[in-house]
């Protein structure tokens, strides 16, 4: 059974085509469900882009209700801060899961829906000379350091280098980063 998981930030815009899918969950992120979703979570408004909670449920329900794609507006279309966080929070939590991701209609794996995303936000900031580089310090803390990479791919400009300096741990933190995370250092 193809499960869908079909996002939306806001009650006023319309739900994501999910086409031919079996067994699908519309989710509305801020306010209160309506007619439309199957669920409302009850965000708060300008908190979206700076939530590991939205990227840690998104996730959880990707995992407990077995979901194998999710469906989003397109990132061009985005009518809001809010939604285009939500958009980048939903493939981040994806994009370590085997699960596809559809984009405006555009269907593709997660982890390349990922890197698409990245590259276009890139491409948005050229003009921008700064480099900003992130620098993660662990010691087994594997658990962590994944919600907080994810939280990195979750933003809306990304850093132009992401470095963990890994305190030999023996938790799996340096293996879960080799394959999950291959463009962090």
């Amino acid at each position: 059974v193809r499960r869908t998981l079909v996002l939306r930030a806001h009650a006023d815009r319309p739900f994501a085509d999910a086409a031919a899918a079996e067994d699908v969950l519309r989710v509305t992120l801020l306010g209160d469900a309506d007619a439309g979703a199957d669920e409302a979570w009850g965000f708060e408004a300008a908190a979206l882009g700076r939530s590991h909670g939205l990227i840690e449920r998104i996730g959880e329900t990707i995992d407990a209700r077995g979901v194998t794609r999710v469906v989003l507006p397109a990132l061009d279309d985005a009518g809001s801060d809010d939604e285009r966080a939500a958009i980048r929070a939903a493939v981040a939590a994806a994009s370590v899961r085997d699960v596809d991701v559809v984009l405006g209609g555009e269907a593709r794996p997660a982890a390349e829906a990922q890197r698409a995303l990245t590259a276009a936000a890139r491409a948005r900031t050229a003009d921008d000379e700064r480099t900003v580089t992130a620098v993660i310090s662990a010691w087994n803390k594997r658990d962590d350091v994944r919600a907080n990479l994810l939280g990195l791919r979750a933003q809306t400009r990304p850093f132009d280098d992401v470095v963990v300096v890994d305190n030999h741990s023996d938790d799996g933190t340096a293996r879960m980063i080799r394959d999950e995370f291959p463009e962090v250092r």
